[in-house]
């Protein structure tokens, strides 16, 4: 095609979510300064403890939503839901007329079938969004059923947007490396440094007593309140230490499911020790906590959480687990510089964390490690940059490339 027949303007994105969590509002907000937005999204399932918000400067529509077919226990999720999901998507496919659709990269939305098929008909291109694959049995042949059409759907797409490189790996396995994309999964930087700066202002003493923190050690949980976090090896961990003669109390940031039944067992087990305080969906409230506590400690699946406690320099301990289980905040918590590693037990999680508490040189020094890992290793660019490349790698030959990309072509770098 000739060099003046290249269309000079933003490629239009339409990107479709079941639903938009206030914890994608920056990445939406920083992508839509890179290319012409629209977020087509549903409100969130009857019952649901996350719900579903529209980012400010963003272009968002939402769409009904159907559940098919009967419901099924989501180990991952921790409640039931229907097995398929139907949105309607296509109206805003056709008056959007986008250049590029990203959908999620789950089998059960049943929408992405006729959005691959009409891509032939309006000359869009597709994008899959993913964790990679299902993080219980990973994708490893023999396939179930499942992962069969979980494969065929990334094979069907024009490239597959992973979370992070383990997940991209597994998913080149079956699909052309060429179409697979990383986009490490992270928290809004930019936001969490505008809040730390505030705190650091304040100071932690000052936080914690703004908080009404009266225990010399503060642990958090900071996450979904489902089954795989094992929220409870948590509020287990508090009464131990506390049984030890350690004065720490647990704040439980988040809510679920489960949340009822943890709430009896702190009462049962560790009495005035575990705070419960919901969800928070403001980052100066997430912050606050996250910035006064002294560990973070997630028994269970990691994932976001790990980088939303690091932003704060405030290190992880997590368990080991056999095969398949940890999300992509696995990648970021290494053991001795972001966090520590302790054995699957509920006596190993003791040991580790009352070791901690009881070296405050070495606690200290594993904070700031933390925070200088944070700093070199995640930021909201980086993600951005991962969709931008899958973008530019995709998109229509008449529409002209980011200005990220000619910037990363210009550099020598391969962004």
């Amino acid at each position: 095609m000739p060099r003046d027949a290249i269309v000079r303007r933003s490629p239009r994105v339409l990107l479709i979510q079941r639903i938009v969590p206030a914890y994608r509002h920056g990445f939406l907000r920083a992508l839509a300064q890179q290319v012409d937005l629209l977020v087509v999204h549903s409100a969130e399932r009857p019952g649901s403890t996350v719900a579903d918000t529209e980012p400010e400067g963003v272009r968002c529509i939402r769409v009904p939503r159907l559940y098919l077919g009967a419901a099924r226990k989501s180990k991952r999720a921790g409640w039931s839901e229907p097995t398929w999901v139907l949105q309607a998507v296509l109206g805003p496919i056709l008056a959007f007329r986008p250049d590029v659709v990203i959908v999620e990269g789950s089998v059960g939305i049943v929408a992405n079938w006729p959005v691959l098929w009409l891509r032939w008909v309006l000359g869009y291109r597709v994008l899959a969004w993913t964790f990679g694959y299902h993080p219980n049995r990973g994708l490893v042949d023999p396939l179930p059923l499942r992962d069969k059409v979980r494969v065929a759907l990334y094979r069907a797409a024009d490239g597959v947007v992973v979370y992070w490189r383990a997940g991209a790996d597994a998913v080149a396995r079956y699909v052309d490396p060429l179409r697979v994309f990383v986009a490490p999964n992270v928290v809004d930087t930019s936001a969490c440094r505008a809040v730390l700066g505030s705190l650091e202002q304040e100071g932690r003493s000052e936080v914690r007593r703004r908080l009404d923190v009266r225990s010399r050690f503060v642990l958090l949980f900071l996450g979904r309140l489902i089954s795989v976090k094992q929220t409870d090896a948590f509020v287990r961990l508090v009464a131990a230490l506390r049984a030890r003669g350690v004065d720490v109390e647990g704040v439980v940031v988040g809510d679920g499911p489960e949340r009822e039944s943890l709430e009896a067992l702190a009462a049962e087990v560790a009495p005035d020790a575990v705070r419960f305080t919901g969800e928070l969906t403001e980052e100066c409230d997430v912050g606050q906590w996250a910035f006064a506590a002294d560990l973070t400690v997630i028994p269970g699946r990691l994932g976001l959480a790990v980088s939303h406690s690091l932003a704060y320099g405030t290190p992880v301990v997590s368990r080991t687990h056999p095969g398949h289980f940890h999300g992509e905040g696995v990648q970021y918590l290494v053991d001795g510089v972001s966090g520590a590693w302790c054995e699957p037990s509920d006596e190993s999680l003791v040991g580790c964390v009352a070791a901690l508490l009881a070296d405050a040189v070495r606690l200290e020094a594993l904070r700031e490690s933390a925070h200088r890992y944070y700093r070199e290793n995640m930021s909201m660019e980086s993600m951005v940059d991962g969709f931008l490349a899958a973008i530019d790698a995709i998109r229509p030959a008449s529409i002209a490339p980011s200005e990220r990309a000619e910037e990363r072509v210009g550099d020598g770098t391969d962004g």
